[in-house]
């Protein structure tokens, strides 16, 4: 029987010129749809009843490490007016949560406010039942213009930019053209190529080098500039700090990703099965961070810092939250605490996978970078 999401997605492949849509598409509808898609649906995404763990939920030090690094970006606004912390897709609110606990004793927390911009219904709840006890320090938004002229605002990411559709192309012929999903006589959604059509997507692999071989597939995140374009557009001053795992142009794309980083995760589980049950599972791509800065540039943010997340935690100053174990129980507080720092600043673990991105306008920027930099 066809499930309610892949009916919508069937409806509309048929009233679609040529009888297909782009794959960009196809995410879309799978991730974001109002009623079935993967981030709207109420279910378990986070933690060990989920698909994924983020950072956040390995423990409270990622937290607590990043309220540090706030506190040194808010006194670098020089003011001790009001500020604003915005997170975009926040999740479960777990990592709003420890960001607060960290700054409650700060002077820098009586001024500032926490916005929350979320467009998941579920995700909202969620945020509401964990943040209750910091009242009128958190407000919700869908969109965040007016927090960002009005105030200096550290803008927050984790793992965001990864969950926004892309564009999926792929080399034949020595052209590039774009992957589309169709639906076939044996009531199958699959894959086939169109002509790309958008002029600035055609700018973009005009760049790319003449010499891949054909069969070759990767990523465009174009929703990434755009949502980088108006947060800087609407940024008065301050910071924009992404956590997302992906790399520099090298690292994800070319001839050794001959499949791109198009990828589900299910229950803790990598498959590349995307037509399988849309809505179901998630759908993600790996972040060019080089996009990131060369798009930041062009829109006046200046790049701080960049490194993987082990180096930004390490120089962010997690090594002094390790405890010498004395405590025979592998279970105490000071035992889980020691495996979360590793857990995060490891190859093995996230430490390496992910990356962190700082940039900047209209800011002294010294103090930041000197901090993270000199690990202060």
């Amino acid at each position: 029987m066809m499930r309610p999401l892949e009916k919508i997605l069937v409806e509309e492949i048929k009233r679609a010129p040529g009888g297909s849509i782009p794959f960009i598409r196809f995410m879309e509808l799978a991730l974001y749809h109002p009623l079935w898609g993967y981030y709207h649906q109420k279910r378990p995404k986070w933690g060990k009843r989920g698909d994924y763990y983020t950072s956040p939920m390995v423990g409270d030090v990622f937290g607590r490490v990043m309220s540090g690094v706030l506190e040194t970006m808010h006194r670098s606004f020089g003011t001790t007016g009001s500020w604003a912390v915005v997170e975009f897709g926040g999740g479960d609110g777990r990592w709003a949560e420890q960001l607060l606990e960290g700054l409650s004793a700060s002077t820098a927390f009586s001024f500032l406010t926490y916005v929350m911009v979320e467009t998941s219904a579920d995700h909202r709840r969620r945020q509401r039942e964990r943040l209750a006890r910091f009242g009128s320090k958190i407000m919700w938004v869908e969109r965040p213009e007016s927090v960002l002229r009005a105030v200096p605002c550290v803008v927050l990411s984790n793992e965001l930019i990864d969950a926004f559709p892309v564009h999926r192309l792929r080399k034949e012929n020595g052209q590039w053209r774009e992957i589309h999903v169709s639906w076939d006589e044996k009531r199958r959604l699959h894959e086939l190529t169109r002509p790309i059509t958008d002029p600035a997507l055609l700018r973009y692999v005009g760049q790319w080098e003449k010499s891949w071989p054909d069969g070759t597939e990767t990523e465009v995140n174009t929703r990434a500039r755009a949502w980088l374009n108006q947060v800087a557009a609407n940024l008065r001053e301050g910071f924009v700090v992404t956590f997302d795992y992906g790399g520099r142009d090298e690292e994800v794309r070319g001839p050794h990703r001959p499949e791109g980083t198009i990828r589900c995760y299910s229950r803790h589980h990598v498959h590349r099965r995307l037509y399988d049950a849309p809505g179901e599972s998630d759908i993600t791509a790996d972040v060019n961070f080089d996009d990131l800065m060369r798009w930041g540039r062009k829109a006046g943010l200046e790049t701080v810092w960049y490194g993987p997340q082990s180096r930004f935690l390490v120089n962010a100053g997690i090594l002094r939250l390790l405890t010498e174990l004395h405590d025979p129980d592998p279970f105490s507080a000071s035992a889980r605490r020691n495996r979360a720092i590793r857990h995060l600043v490891l190859s093995e673990g996230m430490g390496e996978r992910f990356r962190v991105l700082i940039q900047a306008k209209g800011v002294k920027i010294d103090g930041v970078a000197e901090s993270l930099h000199a690990g202060k």
